[in-house]
């Protein structure tokens, strides 16, 4: 049995669910002696056990979603970011939350140098209940990332120093046009900006032949002329990056110190933090290990090319 609240409410808790027989029996405290009997019956259901879903994630987005059910049930729901062993590496969040749908922040910009496996969430309800989703990132840390672009002759910012010899070999757009002789090498005079740019920066355009990039294999072989090693280019019909003819080098591929930073490789994904996901394409010799060198299509300019950002948090997106 069960008193009645003032208010006329009362509450009753059943250890089974099915239909129950209520009898409400009232009495007046003024005049005990008038008494009234009320009998109903009602299907008791029983209430569904808490659960907790990591039903998404996505770290470019900084979105994670997370679904507690039932709808009526509440508690502390926590969300964390977790290793493999479920050492606990970063607490995103800790609050009372009811049943539905919730969605929160992975704070990019604040997150530790560490490699993360899971995002556990435990909500504290009726009873504690948790759930992990993999979804593996490594946070790389701080990295200043430059910008490379592919330089042009003809643009007025290139024209400047002394000019130097250079040697261009055409006719196949790969190696195959180094085995041919004669007209195929063509000596070039270019000037000392341009070509500076166009060896630290890989490829370029030359005013006769179009897009060059560097070529060290072609010097090696009985028909180059003396002195073409370390000044030969190759006229190619498209951007090839040091990774290979299977990448590409556009506005969302980086360059890597591949001497300095064993933490990257050909082909990895990494979310600049405020700045979205680029693949790594390519080789950067002059970046230092926290570097990364964005490529840039806007302009063929040979000075005054920005950095993409002094510093962003760069993270390693592991499939």
């Amino acid at each position: 049995s069960s008193a009645l609240s003032t208010d006329g409410h009362f509450s009753h808790t059943y250890t089974t669910p099915g239909l129950k027989k209520v009898t409400v029996r009232g009495a007046c405290q003024m005049c005990p002696w008038t008494v009234s009997t009320n009998t109903e019956y009602i299907n008791v259901q029983a209430l569904s056990p808490p659960r907790v879903t990591v039903l998404s994630a996505n770290l470019p987005n900084d979105q994670i979603t997370v679904l507690l059910e039932p709808e009526h049930a509440s508690g502390t729901l926590t969300v964390s970011l977790v290793q493999t062993d479920n050492t606990t590496l970063k607490q995103l969040s800790t609050s009372p939350k009811a049943g539905g749908f919730h969605r929160f922040n992975f704070k990019a910009g604040t997150l530790p140098n560490q490699e993360y496996h899971h995002i556990r969430a435990v909500w504290q309800a009726s009873s504690t209940v948790q759930h992990q989703k993999e979804y593996k990132f490594k946070v790389l840390g701080d990295y200043r990332h430059t910008q490379y672009n592919t330089p042009a002759e003809s643009d007025a910012t290139c024209n400047s120093g002394t000019q130097e010899a250079a040697y261009v070999t055409t006719g196949g757009h790969d190696a195959s046009q180094c085995f041919n002789t004669g007209a195929t090498w063509h000596t070039e005079n270019l000037p000392g900006l341009f070509k500076f740019q166009l060896d630290l920066n890989g490829s370029g355009t030359i005013n006769v032949h179009g897009l060059v990039q560097i070529d060290q294999f072609c010097p090696g072989l009985n028909n180059a002329p003396i002195g073409a090693g370390g000044s030969t280019y190759r006229q190619i019909g498209g951007l090839r990056p040091s990774c290979g003819a299977s990448y590409s080098v556009n506005n969302n591929t980086v360059a890597w110190p591949i001497r300095s930073n064993s933490q990257l490789s050909c082909g990895d994904q990494v979310y600049i933090h405020g700045f979205g996901v680029k693949t790594v394409t390519d080789y950067c010799a002059a970046c230092s290990q926290t570097q990364l060198d964005n490529y840039t299509s806007i302009s063929g300019s040979c000075t005054g090319v920005p950095d993409l950002v002094s510093s962003a948090k760069t993270i390693k997106l592991i499939p």
